[in-house]
């Protein structure tokens, strides 16, 4: 209907009199021509510019109109098409993907336009600034190949041990309880770092641990006292590659109800046999090459042995062999 109006309106101007058509009448006949252009262009990509009453709405314009679409095919510079691809509106939600021949249609352009990018791994991303023009084009796409750059992939590893232990699961135990921190642990770096003539030289200089060493073969044996465990005859154990050790003097008489209360302790061979006892951790540890010695696990306390070394004990050195 409008543009009957205007044309009714065109021929009416031409009909009129050449005295009534002037110069300012052919100019409004110029200006009907080029506003019937523009309303063809107009209507013919879907913009709202004439409301219901006649009148023009300019802020309509900067809406997004869904039914605006561009359409296009994503395809390598051989023409080959790319199927899979992503259509995206920069800015927006608004996306699409392309389809097995690489064909696409992406709704709800902007009046004024905007940019989309079409993309795909295996090949470098394409932006593309589109006009409200383009919706009546389909655009063909020419992706480049390319390599994605994925993020830098970060390896946390667990249970880790040292490289040189990788080929062999000996020690792999020792290396989950030094992560627990129940104990103290001595790796080869610092056992080669302390002076060992003896084993019980090892021991040295751990907290809460004092050492009275005796020449090998001596009757009293050397002495090793662990604060936390102080009891009598010591409750301390020692392991060699997971094996317990038993002492070789008392071990039977320990294990038939020894008492250390027993009054025949008082007499000089009781004594004796009370300086016995006290070395027996000695005697065990006197067993051991030092120079055989790859890792050391010492527990001072009930509390902190783990499940595995546990037995009636209140403290163990855990010794692990090359």
């Amino acid at each position: 209907m409008i543009r009957i109006g205007l044309w009714l309106f065109q021929a009416l101007l031409r009909l009129m009199p050449g005295d009534l058509r002037d110069a300012p009448g052919e100019a409004m006949l110029e200006d009907l021509e080029a506003f019937k252009r523009w309303g063809r262009a107009s209507i013919s990509l879907g913009l709202v510019g004439i409301g219901s009453a006649g009148v023009y709405l300019p802020g309509a314009a900067a809406q997004t109109d869904s039914s605006l679409v561009v359409s296009g095919q994503a395809a390598r510079s051989g023409g080959e098409p790319i199927p899979g691809c992503e259509v995206l509106l920069v800015g927006t939600n608004r996306q699409a993907a392309c389809d097995d021949s690489g064909r696409f249609v992406l709704r709800g352009l902007s009046v004024g336009g905007g940019v989309i990018q079409i993309r795909k791994i295996g090949f470098r991303p394409l932006f593309l600034r589109v006009s409200s023009a383009d919706a009546m084009v389909p655009i063909h796409a020419v992706l480049e190949p390319g390599v994605a750059r994925l993020p830098d992939l970060v390896v946390e590893a667990r249970n880790a041990k040292p490289v040189r232990y990788a080929w062999t699961t000996k020690y792999d135990d020792f290396f989950k309880r030094q992560r627990i921190r129940g104990g103290t642990f001595l790796t080869q770096e610092m056992i080669d770092a302390r002076p060992r003539m003896r084993t019980i030289e090892l021991l040295q200089g751990i907290p809460g641990i004092r050492t009275s060493i005796r020449p090998p073969g001596a009757v009293d044996g050397s002495v090793v006292d662990i604060a936390r465990c102080s009891g009598f005859p010591p409750k301390i154990n020692v392991y060699v590659d997971g094996t317990k050790l038993i002492p070789d003097r008392i071990g039977e008489q320990q294990g038939t109800g020894f008492d250390p209360k027993d009054p025949a302790l008082k007499d000089p061979q009781g004594y004796a046999d009370r300086r016995s006892l006290r070395g027996i951790v000695g005697e065990m540890l006197d067993r051991i090459n030092p120079a055989q010695i790859e890792l050391i696990e010492v527990y001072r306390g009930v509390s902190d042995l783990p499940g595995e070394f546990h037995d009636d004990n209140c403290a163990a050195i855990v010794i692990w062999t090359k």
